[in-house]
Parts: C-alpha cells; sequence; structure tokens
C-alpha cells in the first residue's frame, strides 16, 4: 500500500499528510479485491521527510473487518517516537485473523505539527501456495542443477513464481559414479568431492543404465 507509489527519500510527493486537528480519529482503509480473505501478520510503516519528530505516529492500531462496519483490534502499539525522515518500522500483529477490511487507525502523533504524515505502510501475510500439485524432483539430477516452479494461489496471482536450488550431495556421501560421461577413461565423480576414477581395462560405455548411462565391463 503506498501513496503514488512513490517511495522516494525526502521527496515532496508521495506521503499522506492529514491535519493533526482530525486525531484521534485519522485511519487508513484497505480493502482487498474481489472479496478475498487475507491473514496479515506483519505490517511496516514509513515516515516522510519533513519533521517526522512530530509528523509520525505514537499511538496507532491496526484493525481487521469482513463488513467494513465491524472492526476488531489486532495490534496495538503507543509510544512510538523518535522517528528519522523515511525511516521503516516493523510491527508484528498480535492476533491475526483473516479479513477483508483492514484499518490503521492513528489516535496520537510523535509531536505537535500541523500534520501527521506518512510516506509508505505496507500489510504483510504468508504466502498462499497452491499444494493441490505437489513438488516433485525427478531422480538423479546433476549436481548443481537448477529446479522448481510454485503456483500461486490463482484468487491473489495468475502467475508463477520461480525459485531455485541447486542439487547437492549429502555430506557423507564419499563418491558419485553415475556413469553418464558417455566416453574416455575417466568416470566423472557427482558428488562434489572430486574422487573421479580411473576406467581399467578398456570398458565400454552405453546408455543402457537405469537411470542414464552405464559401462559394460
Amino acid at each position: 500500500m503506498a501513496f503514488d507509489d512513490l517511495a522516494v527519500a525526502e521527496s515532496l510527493d508521495g506521503r499522506w499528510l492529514p491535519l493533526q486537528s482530525q486525531l484521534p480519529n485519522v485511519f487508513i482503509r484497505y480493502q482487498f479485491p474481489e472479496g478475498v480473505k487475507r491473514r496479515v501478520t506483519n505490517y511496516r510503516l514509513m515516515s516522510q521527510n519533513t519533521e517526522p519528530g512530530t509528523r509520525a505516529p505514537k499511538s496507532f492500531k491496526l484493525q481487521g473487518s469482513n463488513d467494513g462496519t465491524a472492526w476488531t483490534d489486532l495490534d496495538v502499539v503507543t509510544g512510538e517516537t523518535g522517528w528519522g525522515a523515511d525511516e521503516w518500522r516493523s510491527y508484528a500483529v498480535d492476533s491475526p485473523g483473516d479479513y477483508q477490511y483492514y484499518k490503521l487507525l492513528i489516535s496520537e502523533a510523535a509531536g505537535t505539527d500541523t500534520y501527521l504524515g506518512i510516506r509508505e505502510m505496507e500489510l504483510l501475510a504468508p504466502l498462499d501456495l497452491n499444494t493441490s500439485n505437489p513438488l516433485t524432483l525427478a531422480e538423479n539430477q546433476p549436481i548443481g542443477s537448477v529446479v522448481g516452479t510454485i503456483q500461486p494461489n490463482p484468487v491473489d496471482s495468475s502467475g508463477n513464481l520461480s525459485y531455485s536450488f541447486a542439487a547437492t550431495a549429502q555430506d557423507y556421501l564419499l563418491g558419485w559414479w553415475k556413469f553418464d560421461d558417455g566416453n574416455g577413461s575417466i568416470a566423472l565423480d557427482s558428488s562434489g568431492k572430486n574422487e573421479h576414477a580411473s576406467l581399467k581395462n578398456g570398458p565400454s560405455w552405453n546408455n543402457r543404465g537405469v537411470m542414464g548411462g552405464a559401462i559394460s565391463m
């Protein structure tokens, strides 16, 4: 959640500047689209650059609702002072729940000024993955190969999240010779320990292994 989608430090744009005279009933309300309910577990606030020590919020609460009328207190914060310019502060939600509407209700400013000021606000929720298609890895992955795709909940995103990790050998594995090299007199070690094997007496390479290649002796 941003104000003008602009989070440039020291900028005079991209700020929310309500009047302190409206306290203690200054609030930001957000509704997740299409009736989606989300469990916000953490949130962040960023001060703005002008007089942050007096314009930043001191006391506030995060509330949740499923009808936009009845609100439940999820997290209550008091005594937040000493804000610097364009400073991020993070908060864990004490009583998270599944809600369509969220409201940050500010009751007190950090000092006395005409304005209250915030540059950015973020609501953070755990990644909701579609687990109907669990991740499976093919056997015989080469060391260092990169694999993996996660499909998020289609309600929230229509695209895939790509991730990667390198396939590695177990620490206790002393050597792993897959015989997939195809030629030569050396069988490469895939354990990562470089214990390459020398082939003696002319074994022949073939592709009839249970997984990949093999040698005939």
